[in-house]
């Protein structure tokens, strides 16, 4: 959504300032320059990325909004049970849990596994999450490096185009128009379309660990015997990042 309004927000700017400038709005369209930058970013992104790496760019982004709030309570609730009646009346929450990590932190109590184990089990989840949503985001940081070099390079194209014109001004000046359209569009989603898209996929990356992170706290947390009260608090340290 944010990237869309950037894009929309980012085009008028384009169009008042070249307008501004006593531009007209026909020259900012060059349907043949914005192909070029459009796939040859796509394309240079492809090379350039990790082997099968490339279509993680194009999966949904992580979403933990609003789990927030309904987790920290499903994890005080499951606190309370495992203090008064022990890991064993934890079995009954396993189908209800609303995260799969939540279901495994379960079976870990009640398969007797220690602080260590269950730390490690976690962390290796966690990290591979975060592994896995850090190659879409270097996917989209690519493409934000190539856009600009990719528009550079149709630009050259244009040139050796229009510079074969020397005798007709006028076609001369529209080709270099033309030409310099691709470098306005390189530059263009490279810094209103790939670099919002990989500094926002970033942020949801963060945000999309932090209730396995919870779920990691309040699990060793019961596995310790901890005070549910206590658990709580360190929920709330966990969400404060």
């Amino acid at each position: 959504m944010k990237t869309g309004i950037g894009l929309v927000f980012g085009a008028i700017i384009v169009v008042v300032v070249h307008l501004w400038n006593g531009g007209v709005l026909t020259d900012l369209i060059q349907p043949a320059s914005l192909c070029f930058v459009l796939f040859g970013t796509f394309l240079s992104t492809f090379l350039s990325a990790p082997k099968g790496e490339f279509g993680l760019a194009f999966r949904p982004a992580p979403d933990a909004a609003g789990s927030v709030g309904g987790l920290k309570k499903e994890l005080a609730d499951l606190a309370s049970v495992a203090r008064k009646e022990g890991f064993l009346a934890l079995d009954s929450f396993r189908a209800s849990a609303s995260r799969a990590s939540l279901k495994d932190g379960i079976q870990y109590l009640i398969s007797g596994f220690d602080q260590g184990s269950i730390r490690g089990l976690f962390d290796a989840s966690i990290d591979r999450r975060i592994r896995e949503g850090e190659a879409t985001v270097k996917i989209w940081d690519i493409a934000a490096a190539a856009a600009p070099s990719i528009g550079a390079l149709g630009a050259t194209l244009g040139l050796l185009t229009a510079l074969a014109k020397l005798d007709d001004p006028a076609q001369l000046g529209r080709g270099i128009a033309a030409a310099m359209s691709a470098v306005l569009y390189g530059f263009f989603f490279a810094n209103f379309v790939f670099s919002p898209l990989a500094a926002r996929r970033r942020k949801l990356l963060e945000d999309s660990v932090v209730p396995d992170e919870m779920v990691k706290a309040a699990i060793l947390g019961i596995q310790e015997g901890l005070n549910p009260h206590l658990i709580e608090e360190r929920l709330k340290q966990v969400v404060a990042g």
